[in-house]
């Protein structure tokens, strides 16, 4: 399991134990900036699953939890990263946000691909 450490967040590999603190973060106020609708609880679990079942080689998809507490944030994810400049993606729950948390993320995900993968992580969806 990959753990990336940032000083105050955690950015820990998706398991299936963590898809109900995750699927509780989710919000129509979240949803609507992002590629998909808000799912259900069946839904968001089968697509876990299937994630979970049969992993991407070249996506990593990470929990955001923040250290002091291990209060689920979010979530993180390296996508494509086979290519010569992998895409980065991040979505964090509404009480989460104007804390300074997305831009950690965004600086400990470009140093873990960097260092573990030799990739210059220069696009985010």
């Amino acid at each position: 399991m990959i753990v990336i450490q940032s000083p105050r967040l955690q950015l820990i590999q998706f398991q299936m134990m963590d898809a109900q603190e995750v699927f509780g973060c989710i919000t129509p106020a979240i949803a609507k900036f992002m590629p998909w609708e808000s799912p259900s609880w069946s839904e968001y679990v089968t697509r876990c699953e299937r994630r979970v079942q049969a992993p991407e080689p070249n996506k990593f998809s990470f929990v955001i939890r923040r250290l002091d507490n291990r209060e689920c944030l979010g979530m993180a994810s390296l996508e494509d990263a086979d290519s010569v400049s992998p895409e980065l993606g991040l979505w964090l729950k509404e009480s989460a946000h104007g804390q300074g948390f997305g831009r950690e993320v965004v600086a400990a995900l470009v140093e873990w691909g960097h260092v573990t993968l030799g990739k210059e992580v220069s696009s985010i969806r």
